[in-house]
């Protein structure tokens, strides 16, 4: 009978030896740590791939829809346009220079400008001065699709004319960087892109005298002169510059007159800017 005691121990030791052996090899197949596992677990992910996007279409522009710097005219005559968007404190002076010269020019503006002064707005209007259409954004994020610039043109003349009650025919994006999307965008609107021929660089210090010569060294019948009505600068060489063209013989007029009186004798056209 006490023989029987040691045989009945071992067996129960080797018994419990090999069911915690399996329950270590289980703990360590199955456990937490287990990377093979915890992968094996999860349900298989199909791999989603996203084409990418298709770039987009370059665009062709037509002759017309290039933005216009002159005229062939036979005649000493210029445009006189004035770029009118970072702020309003010199619109005064400048009108009251064109004014006592007796001179009506073209004032882009943007539909912003136009909600923020609106008495300078209406003066600029009831002056007998043109009216052309800067955009609505300064730099709009969908510039860079003809669509987006549509709305833009849009928004901006919708704008413009709530203010001024006039419809805007010219377009000169702010800054003057012409853009093909902005260029076909004019056109399908109806409008004439419209650049320069000579710029007067009235800011950024530029003195009087020196802004007047690189004007008269530059001009000749049918050209667009642009300047800025942001500077003091502009209205000091505003009030030396006109004497001196006119003393030349020519006429200064809007951009919009000369585009009407001249341009059947041919357009001279610029690129994109």
């Amino acid at each position: 009978m006490n023989n029987k005691y040691p045989v009945f121990l071992l067996c129960v030791l080797f018994f419990a030896t090999c069911v915690v052996g399996t329950m270590f090899w289980v703990y360590r197949q199955t456990g937490p740590g287990n990377r093979a596992a915890e992968t094996a677990a999860q349900p298989l992910k199909k791999e989603v791939t996203t084409a990418p996007e298709p770039l987009p279409a370059a665009i062709k522009l037509a002759p017309a829809a290039l933005p216009v710097t002159g005229v062939a005219a036979a005649e000493p005559a210029v445009a006189l346009t004035f770029d009118s968007n970072l702020g309003n404190s010199g619109v005064p002076l400048v009108l009251d220079l064109l004014e006592k010269h007796g001179v009506h020019a073209t004032f882009f503006i943007s539909g912003p400008w136009a909600e923020a002064y609106p008495e300078e707005t209406m003066r600029l209007v009831s002056g007998g001065h043109e009216l052309g259409n800067h955009g609505y954004a300064y730099q709009p994020e969908r510039s860079g699709t003809v669509e987006g610039m549509k709305q833009d043109l849009a928004q901006s003349a919708a704008a413009i004319q709530k203010v001024a009650g006039v419809t805007v025919r010219l377009y000169r994006p702010a800054g003057g960087q012409f853009t093909p999307a902005g260029l076909q965008a004019a056109a399908e609107l109806g409008y004439r892109s419209l650049a320069w021929e000579i710029d007067a660089i009235d800011h950024g210090g530029q003195q009087g005298e020196a802004i007047v010569g690189r004007v008269l060294q530059q001009l000749k019948p049918g050209a667009v002169i642009r300047m800025r009505v942001d500077d003091a600068q502009s209205a000091d060489a505003l009030d030396k510059l006109l004497p001196r063209i006119l003393w030349q013989g020519y006429r200064i007029m809007p951009a919009g007159e000369l585009l009407q009186r001249y341009g059947a004798q041919g357009m001279r056209y610029g690129k994109e800017m």
